[in-house]
């Protein structure tokens, strides 16, 4: 699962499961996911939670080149648009979860449970330049100025959110049910996703909620004054954009 942040100088898109998602997204408060109810939880007996270890991890910033303005312009708004894409900039923000289960026999009956977790809070920056503008010039450095400041945005983000992360990570194993059963052997698998989709799901509703923050600080950064400011730099935007 992964969540995508690009931002450029009109909006904030998210791009969520490969879907582009053009509205900011609303506040998602915060659910306790349980379990299916098709499952069991009496005579097991898993008394300790799950070894849990919560770590940050932070990829280079990638630098994409090889689109062209319209390219990026179809690939940010899904079609062409009155606003020019000269730039991208964010990338993948989420988490990975891993997971080591332990299976003990109860006569004809199996009990099922995490035994150890380790959960990774991710960054990978992404930079797009459009084509149009070449390496050196004042319209790409223009634009390189500008998109890096939608990076260090992200990862001011990230350092700041990686405690919090991290203490909400182990309170949710050291809270949420962390084992399955009695239940039959073909159901084992079964059970094991039911546990791996609590935490997902709360994992999830706990960092789509965080996300609005980066949000709204990222918009702070396309206003109208950072508009003319990059667009006073330099004399051939025109030159660059409809050349033929």
């Amino acid at each position: 699962m992964m969540v995508k942040v690009f931002t450029i100088n009109v909006v904030v898109a998210f791009m969520k499961h490969r879907l582009i998602l053009l509205t900011i997204l609303t506040a998602v408060s915060l659910v306790s996911i349980g379990v299916s109810e098709s499952f069991a939880f009496g005579d097991c007996q898993f008394p300790d939670p799950p070894r849990t270890y919560v770590t940050m991890a932070k990829k280079k910033t990638y630098y994409i080149r090889g689109q062209s303005a319209r390219n990026l312009t179809e690939m940010h708004y899904g079609r062409q648009s009155n606003f020019i894409v000269q730039g991208l900039a964010g990338g993948e923000i989420w988490y990975d979860i891993k997971t080591k289960y332990r299976t003990e026999q109860i006569k004809n009956k199996f009990c099922t449970g995490i035994d150890a977790v380790k959960i990774t809070f991710y960054g990978v920056p992404q930079v797009y330049i459009a084509s149009n503008f070449p390496r050196g010039t004042c319209e790409y450095r223009a634009i390189l100025e500008h998109e890096q400041k939608h990076i260090r945005a992200m990862l001011k983000f990230m350092r700041e959110q990686a405690p919090d992360f991290k203490r909400f990570a182990k309170n949710m194993t050291k809270h949420s049910r962390w084992h399955i059963g009695p239940v039959k052997k073909s159901d084992i698998e079964s059970a094991k996703q039911d546990l791996y989709a609590n935490y997902d799901k709360q994992l999830e509703s706990y960092l789509i909620g965080k996300l609005q923050l980066l949000s709204a600080r990222q918009k702070g950064i396309d206003n109208p004054v950072e508009y003319a400011r990059v667009d006073a730099q330099c004399d051939n935007w025109d030159k660059y954009l409809f050349a033929r």
